[in-house]
């Protein structure tokens, strides 16, 4: 059995899951309270590839960064596989020669490459997005998690956090041209880069760091890097709060709110996600401008279009995981859908489409009104962090793998999982 890495949002999570089902006893406890949509089920409606090599088309907008770019927007222009949708290649971290656990894998697309890391498999690697064949291998992370392309001149970078710090390896070649370190990083935070610096988590401190010599900015108290704009990084630490990118000072806070690092922002606006709500925050000075009630559910990042907001939730003790659609300028709910038992861990939204994944489904939904065009069910999947580009979707796992789903030729449909067993009725004394 492979050991719990799990990101440090989620240890604290299980670690207050029993407090928090007691403090939010008195809230909703299901979706259904808001008449979300529940599937009728999971069927895969899509087949595997045909040919080894996918027919992947030029994307006009690239995913450089965990949840796009440095905001966390988690959306794009691009259209994503819609039509004839096939699952194509699959990479596992062990390909690499890894021995040991791993954990989150977190596909970032750039420059025509796909580039994985994670948290325990010691390796950075870029792939071919066509056929997932590693193009090259840097292999001194000790360990890693989320990587960002970062514009860096002529030659974009790749930015990796590893266990004692972070390597600045060239895109194109995986030679390393800089690294920083102070001994104690930590391996399961974010990263995003905005205003020449990366921004990621120490377990000392957050850290900024020059992207074009590596060099220390400046560093500051807090744990949870979120998003980052201009001139505003924003944490999502106890309590809520927004520093300067130039020089770490605190610019405003929010007591009593704690986003665990789900934190989006788009347009003057920073949008969050808590226990229970999803909030929206002025970037300018920290005023609240509207709030969701959901379900009692962990709220995941919100992905933000010019429109919407779209976010996922993973179950609590009281209430079931669910997708909300909400309206970008007041909250309204325009539509949201019902999960269960299965936890919606990361959501993408492309043009007219919301990619879903969850424990063991990927699935994308038309954002008007979430009406099914694709699923594709694979048992302990474990799907967690999806990116777009073109007609390209690469989903990452919790257990150290990426999945490429593409629009092509199918060999065939996909067999419905075998269901988790029912266990057998007592028969009567």
């Amino acid at each position: 059995m492979r050991e719990d890495h799990a990101p440090t949002r989620r240890r604290y999570l299980q670690a207050v899951g029993v407090a928090s089902a007691v403090a939010v006893a008195g809230c909703n406890s299901s979706g259904r309270d808001l008449n979300c949509t529940r599937p009728s089920g999971y069927a895969s409606t899509i087949g595997v590839a045909a040919a080894d090599e996918l027919d992947v088309t030029d994307a006009a907008r690239d995913w450089p960064q965990g949840e796009r770019d440095s905001r966390n927007t988690g959306a794009t222009g691009d259209p994503g596989p819609r039509e004839n949708v096939i699952r194509g290649w699959r990479f596992e971290v062990t390909d690499t020669g890894t021995e040991g656990p791993v954990d989150d894998c977190y596909p970032v697309i750039a420059d025509g490459r796909v580039y994985v890391g994670t948290f325990e498999g010691d390796a950075l690697v870029a792939l071919d997005p066509a056929t997932g064949v590693v193009e090259w291998r840097y292999d001194r992370l000790s360990s890693g998690g989320q990587v960002a392309v970062l514009d860096a001149g002529d030659d974009p970078l790749v930015v990796a956090p590893g266990a004692n710090g972070l390597h600045g390896v060239d895109a194109a070649t995986g030679t390393r041209r800089w690294f920083y370190g102070d001994g104690s990083f930590d391996h399961d935070g974010n990263v995003v880069a905005t205003d020449g610096a990366v921004f990621a988590n120490g377990r000392n401190g957050v850290h900024a760091v020059e992207i074009a010599s590596g060099d220390r900015r400046w560093t500051a108290d807090g744990n949870q890097v979120g998003a980052a704009t201009g001139e505003t990084l924003l944490l999502g630490d106890s309590p809520f709060r927004a520093l300067s990118t130039a020089d770490g000072t605190e610019r405003w806070r929010v007591e009593d709110t704690t986003p665990y690092g789900s934190v989006a922002i788009r347009d003057g606006t920073a949008y969050i996600g808590e226990l229970g709500t999803v909030e929206a925050y002025a970037l300018a000075d920290g005023t609240e401008e509207w709030v969701f009630e959901g379900a009692t559910e962990d709220f995941r990042v919100p992905a933000v279009t010019a429109d919407r907001v779209v976010v996922g939730s993973a179950r609590t003790e009281v209430a079931g995981g669910n997708l909300y659609v909400l309206d970008r300028a007041d909250g309204g709910l325009q539509w949201c859908r019902s999960y269960g038992d299965r936890d919606v861990h990361g959501t993408a939204v492309a043009d007219g489409a919301v990619y879903v994944a969850t424990d063991d489904v990927v699935e994308a939904l038309t954002t008007a009104g979430g009406g099914r065009i694709w699923v594709y069910r694979e048992q302990y999947g474990n799907y967690a962090t999806p990116a777009v580009t073109g007609n390209l979707l690469l989903v990452g796992t919790g257990d150290g793998a990426v999945t490429a789903f593409c629009e092509g030729e199918s060999s065939g449909p996909v067999p419905t999982p075998t269901p988790d067993p029912t266990p057998p009725e007592t028969p009567p004394e």
